[in-house]
């Protein structure tokens, strides 16, 4: 049969008798013709057919991966205290896109999981769908309840959202905290029908979920490289998921904790596409030692010339951490230019400088603390006060440990992994910066409490890094 007399509809069926694995060669050999035109035409079928992931020459269908597939689903406060689940993000990578999150049957003990509405805050409730992807967030939001739609022209931190969500209070123990976990097993991928049963922390092991988001982070950096930032990002995880293997088929952490513990991917929005990205690092073979000082500069996206001029004074502050550091005084009521300006470029450029660029900092300083100044809400600022602080700590940390390795006659190869790392965890912190700094974020003691948990997973990390001199 020539390639030009078979169909589509016979390519489908030469696919559906093979294997549940197969090759192309095992669908050119189903319809009796092995030539190449033939092959760039299934693989071109198969290449944008989501049912299947492919691995090599190999294509596996998706519904057969994922059937009896276990993964964890870790409740945060709220949810436990309140003895329900939002389902958000937390099912999307293990079905197909068209079954909506709340929809999916789950049963527990053999029993059908309850369902019911609620109505909070959006931005109490926007971290449960992080993972959707910002393209999709409020689209999926005003699906989920008409009432919703308003969101669509206008979305602000307060605006009340109704969602469906899971009732645990038949699974919770009265015990339950933070840290303890349900266990999902995939029952049916097309009919998007799960299994339940709870995890307590106590049987949980740290090794394990630290090798896990490892695990994780290998697989989601495969994907990028494969893939781009084309996938949208419940796509990305699907794609990890598998690619992940057998080293991700043990349910010994979640996607949130993931989110909220790696230092080596991030969420970044281009316009309405969110997607995971690497984390961009400082390339050690660019290190030598004439060019120490400037290296150490890991400044974000430069703003007009502040920029150039904090890399200029071998400072490795953005002009976020500053934004921070200015808020930080503004809360502290201590707004003395010297003062600040001798916290973050330190005594030696205070009293050597040089003259000009020393002035023009201040002149920038003084400008930007007269804006933030006027724009300060103090009864909104109060309560994210705390993990800006000590988020700065941090900063200060770094910026004290980077002074010193400026001033040391030690080869810059000893270091050049720490500062990759370091570069990676500022700008993650920086992420969370920027959240803190918005005055639309007002949030409530549950979400703070998951930044403060993020902030100290990577204050943790930095401390591993300044701890290995």
């Amino acid at each position: 049969m020539k390639n030009t007399d078979i169909n589509t509809e016979q390519i489908e069926q030469a696919i559906l008798s093979c294997a549940k694995k197969f090759t192309i060669h095992d669908v050119t050999k189903a319809l009796s013709n092995n030539s190449q035109a033939l092959r760039d035409r299934i693989f071109r079928l198969l290449d944008c057919d989501d049912r299947f992931f492919s691995a090599a020459d190999q294509y596996i269908w998706r519904e057969d991966f994922f059937t009896g597939y276990t993964f964890a689903v870790t409740p945060d406060d709220w949810e436990i205290a309140n003895r329900i689940l939002v389902p958000g993000h937390r099912f999307s990578p293990y079905f197909p896109a068209d079954i909506f999150p709340s929809e999916i049957q789950i049963t527990f003990q053999g029993k059908p999981l309850p369902r019911r509405e609620i109505t909070a805050p959006l931005g109490h409730l926007f971290h449960y769908h992080l993972l959707l992807g910002s393209e999709s967030i409020f689209e999926h939001l005003a699906a989920e309840n008409p009432a919703n739609s308003r969101i669509l022209q206008q979305a602000d931190a307060g605006a009340a959202v109704t969602l469906t969500i899971y009732d645990l209070s038949g699974i919770l123990p009265e015990d339950a905290a933070n840290g303890d976990s349900l266990i999902f097993k995939v029952e049916d991928y097309y009919l998007g029908a799960l299994s339940v049963e709870f995890a307590s922390a106590s049987g949980r092991s740290g090794q394990k979920r630290k090798a896990w988001i490892e695990a994780a982070d290998d697989a989601v950096e495969s994907v990028i490289d494969r893939f781009g930032e084309y996938p949208d990002l419940p796509e990305q995880l699907a794609c990890a998921v598998f690619t992940g293997g057998e080293k991700l088929s043990s349910p010994d952490a979640s996607w949130d904790e993931y989110i909220r513990s790696t230092v080596r991917t991030r969420i970044s929005a281009d316009g309405d596409h969110a997607v995971l990205v690497k984390n961009e690092n400082l390339p050690a073979e660019d290190f030598c030692a004439d060019e120490v000082n400037d290296l150490l500069s890991i400044s974000d996206t430069p703003l007009d010339d502040t920029a150039g001029l904090l890399s200029s004074l071998n400072s490795s502050l953005s002009t976020v951490e500053i934004d921070s550091f200015i808020l930080d005084a503004c809360y502290a009521r201590e707004l003395d230019f010297s003062d600040l300006f001798r916290r973050l470029f330190g005594q030696e450029i205070y009293e050597h400088g040089n003259d000009v660029k020393k002035a023009a900092l201040l002149n920038y300083l003084e400008e930007r603390s007269e804006y933030l100044q006027e724009n300060y809400n103090r009864a909104d600022d109060e309560s994210k006060a705390e993990l800006r602080a000590m988020i700065l700590d941090g900063v200060q940390e770094r910026l004290d440990y980077l002074r010193s390795l400026a001033e040391t006659d030690r080869d810059p190869e000893e270091f050049a992994d720490n500062i990759k790392r370091l570069s990676a965890i500022a700008r993650k912190l920086q992420d969370l910066l920027k959240i803190i700094n918005d005055n639309r974020f007002t949030p409530d003691e549950t979400v703070l409490q998951e930044y403060m948990d993020s902030a100290e997973n990577l204050l943790d990390a930095q401390d591993e890094v300044l701890q290995n001199q």
